[in-house]
């Protein structure tokens, strides 16, 4: 038993394993124990009695035996009863030894551990006898994954090292055994070995399964399969990527990290590599549930933001006919995912620098999955004489594809390759691209007829279509030629995102009369979808997803189908419809949805479904009297049964600052008596400054932002009547008394740092100090018309509206004149 207790010590020490994520759970296989007393027995708290109380709880354990380690934790038993202690740092204990343990628990992995910071004291030494292993196939491990325990397995797989992490490739299955924590020596005399592993699992988590190994058995390094005849072959699996560079949470790019150079074939003796914002990663992986070929799996190759571009060059070939194949997958969070073809391009050349048409690959008869991999094939006939040969792989979208397996073979012949070719797309009349195939590229001109955040719709004689293009710049009435594949989203066909569109003119833009659209209308659109111009009624709500995109959904009497307004323009400030009735004229431009069905809509106009009317004056209230009912309220309450309230505009957005604020002051120049209107966006032209109002409050809410009060969703009602607004003189020690208001601060002083407004075109926080030491700070965005001026270091006064977020008081300046104190 001596014997048998050193050599466990001895393992111990040289296979410790694993990632402080380990966990507990009662009475695994127990152990064959030997037949005197339980060195682990206690009359005090014990493991059992940990595992059973709430998570979160303090203990202290003592008698527990370490019968698994790795570098920053222990694997504990005592009397049947298991639990992982992550100390998080070394600790130099070994299987056999007996331990007070005492610290706070978590739960990690779906287990109880004890966490980091736990206090290991030894106290003595104890003979371990472990449990007969449970080989672990794929199915074993697939119902470990959803249901955890600590139990004493043995599996097969190949060690990768991924930056500080130690990854165990299981043989015929998915899930990857990490054995984090390891020590240096177990890293460099296992890495790339093919192992047997007998130790304890201690939880699970995504597609890892955390392993402490006890025994290692070395089964060599595993030869790679190489495709026979292969005259280029790679993997890119030469070494593991990790996520660790850059700012140390980043993934390599292919000048920073050589693990992906793992060529082999006849021809690859001399090969070269030219590549721009090209990544190595071993997520989205090509092999298992995201993938419908038998990939290598490990790593892969990401393109990132375009252009981008990956050559493989200076490839040996010998023959003519040529077959290449390729993994390929395309996903991005959010998107459709569909495989465009012409959105991702591959080219030949026999020197680098004069390049083949866009080879004509397919995936056979392999369904389209979005988000899934796929291999692809092109068999091609190269001309004679080429002896060298150069691959290019060309995205034409940013972070969406991924390739790997990339392998050049012999082949039968195929595609006529032509080095040089000008290749030329004619004009087609839309009607003609609806009729054709999709995935191939088109030419159209026509007239812009509508737009919204992400697209626009152009029309000619003969049909309309919508041209899917974030940042687009168009504008109703726009005339344009548009160049691009095609593919289909919601039943109908439209250009996308590699879209090359050219303003050529401008034309005039009628809308046609709208079809109205009644619950009947709207189901009967689902089955036959496509491009209408109409209008429905519908209540208006909105939600944000799990990829922070908003999404304003109305629901409309009668059916299921939700009519959705997509990606609706800033102008259009359907944010203040929300939660009403309302009216939504636009183009009906496609269906989504699975189990709810959706009719997007490119909106044009919105409008509330009851017209609100201008309350009595003497009804309303002043903004003293708002703010003193506001103090005693939540935010978020309806505002109702105030009815109005009337004042005077202090400041709009006529300069760019102040996006979808007025400044509403009942004009006195006493504290208290300003308030911020959220929602429509007013300028000069149409609420001038001075203008006196009286707010509808019927259907306005109360919102208390970061500590500033605000109204939203109030009508705002103009009157004929003006007058000059007064502006307070205060100190930086009065801002919290003047918030909503339209002020001038005096005596600020100008940071050492500031420069201008705005810096580096994005909004911009500059903090001066007044008078009484306290800070004032300045928020300016882009789109103020004084966000390029220079900021004087001296001190002097600002003008604007005075607002507060957290703890810091900001002043909002709203013209030039406004922040002129400052000029050199």
């Amino acid at each position: 038993m001596k014997l048998k207790s050193l050599l466990i010590r001895f393992a111990a020490v040289s296979f410790a394993a694993v990632l402080a994520l380990g966990c507990g759970q009662e009475k695994p296989i127990d152990p064959d124990l030997p037949e005197e007393k339980d060195p682990t027995q206690t009359e005090g708290t014990t493991i059992a009695d940990v595992l059973k109380a709430e998570v979160g709880g303090t203990f202290e354990v003592e008698n527990v035996l370490v019968v698994g380690a790795n570098t920053n934790g222990v694997l504990l038993q005592q009397m049947g009863s298991y639990i992982y202690a992550f100390k998080g740092s070394e600790h130099n204990l070994q299987v056999g030894d007996l331990l007070k343990v005492s610290g706070t628990t978590s739960s990690r992995n779906g287990l109880i551990q004890f966490g980091s910071g736990c206090t290991l004291e030894k106290t003595g030494t104890a003979p371990v006898a472990f449990p007969t292993p449970e080989p672990m196939d794929s199915d074993a491990i697939e119902a470990y994954m959803s249901d955890p325990s600590i139990k004493y397995v043995t599996y097969s797989g190949t060690v990768l090292l991924s930056g500080n992490y130690t990854n165990l490739e299981i043989d015929g299955s998915p899930v990857v055994g990490s054995l984090d924590y390891m020590t240096e020596e177990f890293r460099t005399k296992y890495s790339k070995h093919n192992v047997t592993i007998t130790g304890w699992l201690f939880g699970s988590y995504k597609t890892y399964m955390y392993t402490i190994p006890v025994e290692v058995k070395d089964n060599g390094i595993p030869q790679e399969d190489v495709p026979d005849g292969a005259i280029y072959y790679n993997t890119f699996d030469a070494d593991l990527a990790s996520q660790t560079f850059g700012d140390g949470g980043q993934w390599p790019y292919l000048d920073q990290f050589e693990g992906w150079k793992n060529e082999k074939g006849s021809g690859a003796s001399a090969v070269t590599y030219d590549f721009k914002s090209v990544s190595c990663r071993t997520n989205q992986s090509s092999k298992g549930d995201l993938s419908q070929y038998d990939g290598s799996g490990k790593n892969n190759i990401f393109f990132s933001t375009a252009p981008a571009h990956l050559t493989i060059g200076n490839i040996a070939v010998s023959g003519k006919d040529l077959r290449l194949s390729f993994g390929a997958q395309r996903y991005s969070q959010g998107a459709s995912n569909a495989f465009i073809k012409s959105d991702f391009e591959v080219r030949l050349s026999a020197d680098g620098e004069i390049w083949s048409q866009a080879l004509d690959y397919s995936f056979g008869e392999v369904e389209d999955v979005p988000g899934e991999w796929r291999l692809a094939t092109v068999d091609f006939t190269l001309p004679d004489g080429v002896n060298s040969l150069y691959i290019k792989f060309i995205p034409k979208m940013s972070s969406v594809n991924r390739i790997d397996d990339v392998l050049l073979v012999s082949g039968r012949g195929g595609e006529l390759v032509e080095f040089g070719k000008e290749e030329s797309v004619e004009t087609s009349s839309i009607a003609k691209v609806l009729d054709s195939p999709i995935d191939e590229v088109y030419q159209i001109e026509g007239t812009v007829v509508g737009t919204h955040s992400k697209g626009f719709l152009v029309k000619d004689d003969t049909g309309i279509i919508l041209t899917f293009k974030k940042n687009h710049g168009m504008e109703t009435g726009d005339v344009v030629t548009v160049k691009g594949a095609t593919s289909v989203y919601g039943g109908l066909k439209q250009f996308g995102e590699t879209s090359e569109v050219t303003k050529t003119g401008t034309a005039s833009v009628s809308y046609p009369e709208p079809e109205e659209f009644g619950a009947a209308d709207i189901e009967g659109y689902v089955s036959a979808p496509c491009i209408k111009y109409v209008k429905y009624k519908g209540f208006l709500t909105s939600y944000q997803d799990n990829i922070y995109q908003w999404h304003y959904d109305v629901a409309v009497d009668g059916t299921d189908v939700v009519a959705s307004l997509s990606y609706p323009n800033t102008s259009l400030n359907v944010t203040s419809y929300l939660d009403r009735n309302v009216i939504v004229t636009g183009y009906a431009i496609g269906v989504t949805g699975s189990d709810t069905k959706y009719l997007n809509t490119l909106v044009t106009s919105i409008e509330f479904a009851e017209k609100e009317e201008c309350p009595d004056e003497s009804k309303a209230i002043t903004v003293k009297e708002l703010n003193e009912r506001l103090a005693s309220m939540e935010s978020g309450a309806a505002l109702a049964d105030l009815v109005a309230v009337k004042g005077y505009v202090a400041a709009n957005n006529e300069c760019g600052a102040l996006y979808q604020v007025i400044s509403l002051v009942d004009n006195t120049g006493e504290p208290g008596t300003g308030i911020i209107l959220k929602g429509e966006d007013y300028t000069e032209a149409t609420l001038p400054v001075g203008t006196k109002v009286i707010v509808s409050l019927k259907y306005a809410t109360y919102d208390l932002y970061k500590n500033l009060p605000q109204v939203k969703k109030a009508m705002i009602f103009p009157t004929d009547s003006k007058a000059e607004i007064v502006v307070p003189e205060i100190a930086d020690n009065q801002c919290k008394d003047y918030l909503g208001q339209y002020v001038k601060v005096r005596n600020l002083t100008a940071p050492d740092d500031a420069t201008t407004w705005v810096v580096n075109n994005k909004t911009t926080t500059t903090r001066f100090t007044g008078e009484n030491g306290e800070t004032v700070a300045t928020y300016v965005t882009r789109y103020a018309v004084y966000k390029d001026e220079k900021i004087a270091h001296k001190t002097s006064w600002i003008k604007g509206v005075m607002e507060v977020y957290g703890d810091l008081h900001e002043l909002i300046p709203t013209s030039m004149e406004d922040v002129s104190g400052f000029k050199e």
